[in-house]
């Protein structure tokens, strides 16, 4: 049987998932600038100085490992969050097909008076 409960928590679970989600986007992002600041800075520098881009990209790859780890630790995150928002937005689909399925049936889901606003967001 589906309760207040069970429904509030899948949508507390989905609502952590988007912010997280929005926050590995956030540490993509940055990650990326901090990289594209850091390339920049070694070109205007001088220090490469390679004499085609296979061997400019190849030192700028060099010189830049620990911000390159970094946009694929975020991205690794970021993929983490996603894939946490897809479980917890499952959970919700889940949630509101049982609700259906007890609105179809005839059954009552089980829902107490002290628990039913917060099925809505609402806070005490």
């Amino acid at each position: 049987m589906i309760t207040a409960d069970a429904i509030n928590a899948a949508y507390a679970k989905l609502t952590t998932a988007q912010v997280q989600g929005f926050n590995a986007a956030g540490g993509v992002l940055d990650a990326k600038e901090k990289l594209a600041r850091r390339r920049a800075a070694l070109l205007d520098s001088g220090e490469i100085d390679g004499k085609n881009a296979e061997t400019r990209e190849g030192q700028l790859r060099a010189r830049t490992e620990h911000e390159l780890g970094y946009v694929e630790t975020a991205e690794s995150l970021m993929r983490q969050a996603d894939l946490t928002l897809r479980c917890a937005q499952l959970e919700v689909d889940r949630c509101k097909t049982l609700l259906k399925l007890l609105e179809v049936t005839g059954i009552k889901a089980s829902v107490t008076s002290e628990s039913e606003p917060f099925m809505y967001g609402a806070k005490p």
